[in-house]
């Protein structure tokens, strides 16, 4: 695929399926990614969900600090824990993180930094 490439690097701390409300997951950047305007380091993040339906607002935290925050649309899906970025520029982009049963596609120009 021209410039997607996708990372496997998920760990899901709970063992319930990722739906909105749930549980926090944990996820894992092996590199930085850029997330809208802002730069996450590469590190392992807590991932919250809230919303109902496919429209949900996902926000990634270090302990207690709010790294970002970022609209998604919730698709259930079969795919592996992974995240799809673009690698085109020199940091890549986020563009989705899947984990069990749901794939969070971005909504990227509502992405911000907290």
């Amino acid at each position: 695929m021209k410039q997607l490439f996708a990372f496997t690097l998920m760990l899901v701390a709970a063992s319930t399926p990722a739906f909105a409300g749930s549980k926090p997951q944990t996820v894992n950047f092996p590199e930085a990614v850029e997330v809208g305007s802002t730069l996450v380091p590469a590190g392992d993040y807590a991932l919250n969900m809230t919303g109902s339906g496919g429209s949900v607002q996902v926000t990634l935290t270090q302990g207690k600090k709010t790294v970002v925050s970022f609209s998604a649309t919730a698709v259930q899906s079969k795919a592996e824990q992974n995240i799809a970025t673009d690698g085109s520029g020199k940091v890549p982009v986020l563009h989705s993180i899947q984990v069990k049963g749901l794939n969070l596609v971005l909504e990227a120009s509502k992405a911000s930094g907290q």
